[in-house]
């Protein structure tokens, strides 16, 4: 009892308005069961298989010897026992044998139509897949080493191969593999998800680190290949600069939306992002840099306006995330715009000056130059800054070497869905 107290404790530091706790003991693995939104997930101190609903009202021992892994389009599960793979019946509360499979799979995968089933987990072994048609089990060519695979159809295969390199296809029925995305020095490709309603995978990848992350939409039919999301220009950003990954991307199908995890490796601080493909734009649902933030991993989406996932920082506990409303919308501004706040210093100066802006909430920020004859010099937008004191360089907008000395304006305009405001500085630069 002690010890779930401390728990909590630690979980208060870190919580948001709209995240709960599901879990009192930390979990290394689940799964959800979106016909009676329960959740089954992996004891990672005892290893045993519990049951628990959305809210984490109760907590019993499951039947499953290992987390089942539920299909897409009826009330079954598979799952393992030893090297066996089973299929479970929800309706008719019955296991059947399917077949004995020649490793241990933890993360089963069933291809869009549910007829086929492949291990999800990445590893060193050959893709093997079991199929309904002929129930038996097939070797998908030699060893492809994978670090993400995903159904793209039901006979194409796509996967990041191992070490993030490229992004490949295999047709199962021909074992014709394509290169669909290729190496490119400097880049890592990390993130995968397929979304067989729009006929497209998202990844997600880095160039060179250092805020270069990106995720991308792929579609092989016509080899179309855009951004989504770029974390220099959409955010959220602290202020200064962060090597930042982003990880467990996936697809809720209903609606269209992408989510994924943004991680900054050397320091507990990640967060939690939903792209609505209906509209095309990205929201952010948990902010990361207050409290610290904390780690996040294996991103689960419970219902339309629910995720859930695991959180490394407060001991591997699962919580719940409402993502009805993005941490930019406030319920009440309560005039919170008149704190919106810009001062430059030193001012007059010489070569060098620092623009110091205290931002009043979570929202988009545009820091703008103009000349004294009013024309725009200089722009430089911030998407999903966080709320806080933020120091800027006048060189990140315009650099001086360019300008005459005399007077000049710095504009910033604050703005989310609830409110905006737009303050105005005048510059006198020396030179």
């Amino acid at each position: 009892m002690k010890k779930i107290f401390i728990t909590l404790l630690i979980i208060s530091g870190y919580s948001y308005a709209q995240e709960y706790q599901i879990t009192s003991v930390p979990v290394i693995q689940y799964s959800v069961d979106r016909y009676t939104n329960e959740i089954y997930y992996k004891n990672y101190i005892t290893g045993d298989i519990y049951k628990t609903n959305s809210t984490g009202t109760y907590h019993i021992i499951s039947e499953f010897p290992s987390v089942p892994q539920f299909s897409n389009n009826s009330h079954t599960a598979a799952f393992m026992e030893n090297h066996n793979l089973y299929l479970h019946n929800f309706d008719e509360d019955t296991s059947y044998f399917l077949a004995n499979l020649p490793y241990f799979f933890t993360k089963l995968l069933f291809s869009p139509s549910d007829d086929k089933i492949i291990d999800g987990g990445g590893d060193w072994v050959p893709i093997v897949y079991y199929s309904f048609e002929d129930s038996s089990v097939h070797n998908a060519g030699n060893a492809i080493y994978i670090d993400v695979i995903d159904w793209l159809n039901d006979s194409m295969l796509v996967y990041i191969t191992l070490g993030g390199v490229d992004i490949r296809t295999l047709n199962i029925n021909n074992l014709n593999e394509n290169l669909v995305v290729p190496s490119a020095y400097l880049v890592n490709l990390r993130g995968l998800a397929t979304n067989d309603n729009i006929g497209a995978f998202a990844y997600s990848w880095e160039y060179n680190s250092t805020e270069n992350t990106f995720i991308n939409l792929y579609y092989p039919q016509t080899g179309l290949d855009t951004t989504i999301y770029n974390f220099i220009e959409q955010g959220p950003h602290p202020g200064f600069y962060i090597d930042i990954f982003i990880r467990d991307l996936i697809w809720e199908r209903n609606s269209n939306k992408l989510g994924f995890i943004g991680v900054v490796p050397t320091v507990p601080l990640s967060y939690i992002f939903a792209f609505d493909y209906n509209n095309s734009v990205p929201y952010l649902y948990t902010e990361p840099f207050i409290n610290g933030g904390g780690i996040k991993y294996d991103l689960q989406w419970l219902n339309t306006d629910t995720t859930t996932y695991i959180d490394w920082t407060d001991y591997g506990l699962l919580f719940g995330l409402d993502v009805t409303i993005p941490v930019s919308v406030k319920e009440n501004s309560n005039k919170v715009e008149d704190n919106l706040d810009i001062k430059v210093y030193p001012n007059p100066f010489n070569n060098a000056t620092s623009i110091h802006i205290n931002v009043p909430a979570t929202g988009d920020l545009t820091i703008e130059l103009f000349n004294c004859l009013g024309e725009n010099i200089g722009k430089k937008r911030y998407d999903y800054i966080v709320a806080g004191s933020f120091n800027f360089d006048w060189n990140e907008i315009k650099n001086t070497k360019d300008l005459p000395a005399g007077i000049y304006f710095i504009r910033t305009h604050f703005s989310n869905r609830e409110y905006s405001s737009q303050k105005t500085v005048k510059l006198v630069y020396l030179k």
